[in-house]
């Protein structure tokens, strides 16, 4: 990312990604990793994701299963984006 990360703008980052880049709709999931991939492309570092992650959580935008490495899409985050 190109201005110092916060995990709101991480979030919003992955928000787009979710949305724009994997085509997700609501309630729809991907695992950690593949949205890892995606992210990198865009610049976002990988130690910044885990709080990114937890914040869009926190917003209701999005499910984050630490566990099992796999996030869900929530029509919050969805409609943040759209």
């Amino acid at each position: 990312m190109s201005t110092t990360p916060t995990p709101e703008r991480t979030a919003r980052v992955i928000l787009r990604v979710l949305v724009h880049g994997l085509r997700l709709r609501a309630g729809q999931g991907v695992l950690v990793d593949l949205l890892r991939q995606r992210l990198h492309g865009e610049g976002v570092e990988w130690h910044d994701v885990p709080q990114g992650l937890r914040h869009a959580a926190s917003q209701g935008w999005l499910l984050y299963d630490e566990r099992n490495a796999w996030v869900r899409l929530m029509e919050a985050g969805f409609l943040s984006v759209s």
